[in-house]
């Protein structure tokens, strides 16, 4: 499947931040960031990494401001607690490749 690891990854993160919130509530908060595409890898072209963001179905990326700012938001509101805030164009809603990535490989 596409993005297996990485899909196995933001599961793990949402239920490590969810089954810590629990434990440790009510002195500490635990909240999670989920970002998407927001800096390209040292393997990818910047036009490679243009194409990822524009895969959203936002078409676009995030940055590490707009990480830094949800960091700030989840400090700054003292109510919240076992959530994580997908941070990625709404590419958590749609993991199906375009293209000739559909194809399945035989």
């Amino acid at each position: 499947p596409h993005f297996m690891t990485y899909t196995l990854s933001k599961a793990g993160l949402w239920t490590l931040t969810q089954t810590l919130s629990l434990a440790l509530a009510p002195k500490i908060r635990v909240n999670a960031i989920g970002p998407g595409p927001a800096l390209p890898s040292s393997r990818q072209t910047q036009e490679d990494f243009d194409a990822q963001c524009a895969k959203t179905p936002l078409k676009i990326g995030t940055n590490p401001q707009e990480i830094c700012d949800a960091v700030r938001f989840f400090l700054a509101a003292p109510a919240i607690t076992g959530q994580m805030l997908a941070l990625d164009g709404g590419q958590h809603l749609d993991w199906a490749p375009s293209g000739e990535e559909d194809k399945p490989v035989e």
